[in-house]
């Protein structure tokens, strides 16, 4: 049509670049569809400004908590709101965010100086009671040594050694330990044995009862209940867990 019209129009794109054309043609198709966009009201609601002071205020208490946390925190309140809204929110208020598989912790301890028999007394602790497991996955340190085979082969329990290098073969305990270190260890001076060992009872009682997690949908290993707000006038209440490291979030009753 534009040939029939006007035979010359070619001669008019010599002093402009193809590449300059196809841009001008973007542009218009973006600036198009920004006035529709504007024109409508689709799409989810806005963010609420109680919404914005209490991710801000989990943002400040919490400082290893990324958009995954939080929104679990906030479905356990009751608000509809999605993972994206939150992490774009997050993208405003703070330079970078920190962001899976959660499994309940059977039995912790702590020494010194670990040895192959401190980790038969470990498994025998654990395995006391009838548990259905089939496999123990096993790094290749020397103290997983014969006593170790023989402890879980008695108990009908088959030891899987990683391959050389190869963390990511028993990924749910390699992530359990960097969570404990990034979101508990990290930000502490154990004082000696005793302290540690307290400090860790209480980030796993927090680690079962109150964290959220990718992995079940964010809720915790220990199921976590919605709490509805009670009333229009009723307020966050805020509690410490691990210390004041983290937190919990609950609607406060009214007076």
């Amino acid at each position: 049509m534009l040939s029939r019209i006007w035979p010359a129009w070619r001669n008019a794109l010599i002093i402009v670049k193809p590449e300059t054309v196809v841009a001008w043609h973007r542009a218009g198709f973006c600036l198009f569809w920004r006035i529709r966009s504007w024109s409508t009201k689709s799409g989810r609601p806005k963010i609420g400004g109680e919404v914005r002071k209490l991710i801000r205020q989990m943002v400040e208490e919490n400082p290893s908590w990324g958009a995954p946390r939080i929104h679990g925190e906030l479905l356990k309140l009751g608000f509809d709101i999605s993972e994206r809204t939150v992490s774009r929110y997050l993208r405003r208020i703070s330079p970078s965010g920190q962001s899976k598989k959660a499994r309940k912790i059977l039995h912790f301890n702590i020494t010194e100086h670990p040895t192959a028999s401190w980790i038969v007394q470990q498994l025998r602790d654990v395995y006391s009671d009838s548990l259905p497991y089939q496999y123990a996955i096993l790094d290749r340190d020397a103290k997983f040594g014969t006593d170790v085979i023989q402890l879980l082969k008695a108990s009908s329990i088959e030891p899987k050694h990683t391959c050389p290098s190869s963390p990511w073969q028993n990924g749910i305990a390699e992530r359990w330990i960097e969570s404990c270190r990034r979101e508990l260890i990290d930000h502490i001076i154990a004082l000696n044995e005793s302290h540690l060992r307290r400090l860790i009872r209480d980030y796993i009682s927090y680690y079962h009862s109150d964290r959220t997690h990718d992995s079940l949908e964010k809720d915790c290993p220990e199921i976590r209940s919605i709490s509805c707000k009670p009333d229009g006038s009723s307020g966050i209440a805020s509690i410490p867990r691990a210390g004041g490291l983290h937190h919990r979030y609950t609607w406060r009753q009214a007076a």
